[in-house]
């Protein structure tokens, strides 16, 4: 979601968040957004992260106006910093807040859904890992 943008802080928590959204953490003297609680400075403001953030989940909308959920959001996340190498039904369980052995039809549920809308070669799957198809 954040790809591209660099940022530096000390702050463990924002540090998580920011690295999870899919920022990168550099040097100080390097990053584009320099996050510190108390004060803020860097060349992109909290309020132009807002917006960035806002702006990539418009776009990962499906283009006739549907929401996607949290867990298909997250999933698609998860597939994205994945990757090539792809990510395993359990890591995705995990992700949407299943333990790795439930026994749920959740996941297939999230993953059928997301291939309805988006296309059913949207997500691949091979040799037990799923994938983001480069469409």
């Amino acid at each position: 979601m954040l790809t591209g943008i660099t940022f530096w802080t000390d702050d463990k928590i924002w540090h998580g968040i920011l690295s999870d959204l899919g920022a990168t953490p550099v040097g100080q003297d390097s990053a584009d957004l320099v996050f510190d609680p108390k004060k803020h400075k860097g060349p992109l403001s909290p309020l132009e992260l807002k917006s960035k953030i806002m702006s990539d989940i418009d776009q990962a909308r499906p283009a006739d106006g549907r929401r996607l959920s949290l867990a298909q959001t997250k999933i698609i996340a998860l597939l994205s910093r994945a990757g090539a190498k792809g990510v395993g039904a359990e890591t995705l369980r995990t992700a949407i807040g299943y333990s790795a052995s439930a026994n749920t039809r959740a996941l297939d549920a999230a993953i059928y859904k997301l291939r309805k809308i988006f296309g059913a070669d949207f997500i691949k799957t091979e040799g037990g890992k799923y994938t983001l198809n480069e469409l």
